[in-house]
C-alpha cells in the first residue's frame, strides 16, 4: 500500500507471505540460467522466511532554501525453520539528502542481521553528491559494505566502492554519459584476502 501525501510525509507498507532472499530478489524455485525461471515457495524450508512485513516513510521539506529529503524503512520476517542457524530477520535503512541551487549531497545507511544467529550482520553506508550546470551533470559517490562472517572466525569482509560520472543532455529526453568505478575488497570470501577492480563505462539514454 502506498499512501497519499500528507503534507511533506508519505509512507508505504507491504506484506510477503514467503520468500527466499537472493541477489535477484525472491529466488524461490529458481532454476538458474538467463531465462530467470522462478517457481513458487514451498513451506517449511531452511533458508526461507515467512510473514515478511516491510514499511517505509519519506519526508520532503524546505529548510532555509535547502530542499531536504529524509527516508526511513525496515523489514521483519520469521524463518520457516527455527534451528541453530536461523532467527528472525530484521533490516533497517535510512537516507538523507539536501539540494541547494545546482548541488545535491546525500548519505545512506542500511543494517540487517541477515536472518542468521551469531555475528552475520551486514552494514552498508555511503555518501554522494551531484552538480549540474546547463546540459552537464557530474556525480561522485562512495560506499562501504561490512559483512560479518559468523562461520569464518567472526571476521568481517569489507568492500569499498567509488563511482564518478558525467552526463550530457543532447536534447529533450536524450542523454549520453560516461564514468568509472573502482572497488576494493578485503576479507576471507570471494577472491581471497584482498582484490580490487577498475571499470570504465559509457552509453546513452532515451527517455520519453
Amino acid at each position: 500500500y502506498f499512501s497519499p501525501a500528507f503534507g511533506p510525509f508519505k509512507f508505504g507498507i507491504s506484506y510477503t507471505p514467503e520468500f527466499q532472499p537472493g541477489l535477484n530478489g525472491n529466488t524461490c524455485g529458481s532454476t538458474g540460467g538467463f531465462g530467470g525461471q522462478y517457481g513458487v515457495c514451498t513451506t517449511h524450508n531452511p533458508g526461507q522466511w515467512q510473514h515478511a512485513i516491510e514499511g517505509g516513510g519519506r519526508f520532503d521539506f524546505d529548510l532555509n532554501g535547502v530542499a531536504i529529503a529524509w527516508s526511513l524503512g525496515g523489514l521483519y520476517a520469521s524463518p520457516e525453520i527455527h534451528n541453530s542457524d536461523y532467527t528472525n530477520m530484521w533490516s533497517f535503512a535510512s537516507g538523507l539528502s539536501g539540494t541547494f541551487n545546482n548541488f545535491t549531497i546525500g548519505g545512506a545507511y542500511r543494517w540487517t542481521n541477515s536472518g542468521y544467529k551469531g555475528k552475520y550482520d551486514n552494514v552498508m553506508f555511503g555518501l554522494g553528491g551531484t552538480y549540474t550546470s546547463g546540459p552537464w551533470g557530474f556525480s561522485l559517490a562512495w560506499a562501504q559494505v561490512r559483512d560479518q562472517d559468523g562461520g569464518h572466525g567472526n571476521k568481517t569482509d569489507v568492500l569499498n566502492f567509488v563511482d564518478g560520472g558525467v552526463v550530457y543532455n543532447l536534447g529533450p529526453g536524450v542523454d549520453v554519459f560516461a564514468g568509472a568505478q573502482y572497488a576494493r575488497f578485503t576479507g576471507d570470501c570471494c577472491g581471497g584476502p584482498q582484490s580490487s577492480a577498475l571499470k570504465g563505462y559509457f552509453g546513452s539514454k532515451l527517455t520519453f
